[in-house]
């Protein structure tokens, strides 16, 4: 028996040996290569969204987003809460994704560059302040930064960073943890 597409046999309704006819249906095929992400987008944002617009898929456990593109806005509203139906269509070459698992995605609805920008994982609050860490020769230290545009990935720094310094981005919360426990012991 040979299948008519390549991908994953995710049904069998044959047993070795069994009689079947020329319209039995023995397996049947699954092609993962793409999936499909399906959300919701609130009434506020509904205009902003177009069929073939970029969007970034964040799968947990990833560190970056997947890019992929708007394949379907439903003309239909939701009575409810008046959100619009939205279908992305998201590549899944490797097969590492799995259909039926939970995924955030943000549709792009502008791209700017900026001078200074990094990662969201880097931003910690500190006394009221937005922060992060900045290597100074051999350690690392908070320092307070002014931020501007945001995305699901990146923050443009306006202040306090120059191109090229060297910051922490990952378990920041960490560091701001050892920070307040030394604050604290230096009171005593």
């Amino acid at each position: 028996v040979r299948s008519l597409l390549s991908g994953v046999i995710t049904k069998r309704h044959a047993t070795l040996g069994e009689f079947a006819a020329d319209s039995s249906e023995l397996f049947v095929v699954s092609d993962y290569s793409e999936l499909f992400a399906d959300f919701f987008v609130y009434p506020n944002d509904a205009a902003k969204v177009s069929v073939g617009q970029k969007a970034l898929v964040i799968v947990p456990g990833q560190t970056s987003p997947i890019e992929s593109r708007v394949s379907f806005i439903s003309p239909i509203v939701d009575t409810d809460n008046q959100s619009r139906f939205v279908r992305v269509v998201v590549p899944n070459p490797k097969g590492e994704l799995q259909p039926g698992s939970f995924v955030t995605a943000g549709i792009v609805t502008e791209e700017a560059q900026a001078k200074v920008s990094i990662l969201n994982t880097a931003l910690q609050t500190i006394e009221g302040k937005t922060q992060i860490f900045v290597q100074e020769e051999d350690h690392l230290k908070a320092r307070p930064v002014l931020t501007g545009r945001s995305d699901l990935e990146f923050t443009e720094i306006l202040s306090g960073l120059k191109a090229g310094e060297k910051y922490a981005a990952g378990n920041t919360f960490v560091l701001k943890a050892e920070l307040g426990k030394s604050e604290a012991e230096h009171e005593h």
